[in-house]
């Protein structure tokens, strides 16, 4: 399995479980019949958590030249290297 798919799926599970403060033993959620509903509406992907695919994006370095002189806005440039999930 990839790294990231590892580290996502760790992230869900961990972020479904409170861990009690007391140091207390406490059972793990179980996901059945029953609870199915509940646990598919808390993680799947909301409205609001692709509101980012709204953004007008630019792809070159030059349009968002041209734009941010125009509309008098400051320039966002990102610059990366390697895999967006830190997966090399």
């Amino acid at each position: 399995m990839k790294r990231w798919i590892q580290i996502s799926l760790a992230g869900l599970l961990m972020g479904g479980f409170a861990f009690p403060q007391d140091g207390g033993q406490r059972a793990a959620p179980v996901l059945d019949d029953e609870n199915f509903a509940a646990w598919r509406e808390r993680i799947q992907t909301q409205d609001e958590d692709l509101a980012w695919e709204q953004l007008p994006w630019l792809t070159t370095y030059h349009e968002g030249l041209q734009r941010a002189a125009v509309e008098g806005k400051p320039l966002l440039l990102w610059v990366m290297n390697g895999h967006p999930l830190g997966c090399t």
